[in-house]
């Protein structure tokens, strides 16, 4: 926008040069342009709060998607296994330390192994734990 320059006369002889920007937004659409403006941030604080809204509810079906079982062994152990739906492993916090078990076959039911662990869930629910240097002890589900 290019401003007008207005010359006017003083009574003593001298120019008065004032410069003026030109305003050329009609004085009944100024308040919509400041109100589409507030309806421009608040479009924008929606589309924010509904992301964030659907990340939450994404993120809690997820978390409803996974089982997780406290066990009790014989021997004294205990320990969580967590499974996922789309993750065949099993996630294990044994000892305080996490271990991811590998799944493998098995004639009935389940077999998870790593690092020295094979973790047997039956078709029937009985569950056997095998730690390395220890027998196979017989746990259940608390």
């Amino acid at each position: 926008m290019l401003p007008e320059v207005i010359e006017t006369q003083r009574g003593t002889g001298a120019v008065d040069v004032r410069v003026e920007v030109a305003q050329n937004v009609a004085a009944d659409r100024a308040p919509f342009d400041s109100e589409s403006r507030i309806e421009d941030g608040v479009r924008k604080i929606a589309g924010f709060g509904s992301a964030l809204f659907l990340g939450m509810v994404g993120s809690s079906a997820a978390l409803a998607q996974s089982t997780f079982k406290n066990y009790r062994c014989a021997d004294g152990t205990q320990f969580i296994a967590g499974f996922f739906q789309y993750d065949s492993r099993a996630h294990l916090q044994l000892g305080g330390k996490p271990v991811t078990l590998a799944k493998g076959l098995a004639l009935s039911g389940s077999r998870y192994t790593g690092r020295g662990i094979t973790l047997r869930i039956t078709k029937a629910g009985l569950t056997t734990l095998k730690q390395a240097k220890r027998p196979v002890t017989a746990c259940e589900q608390t």
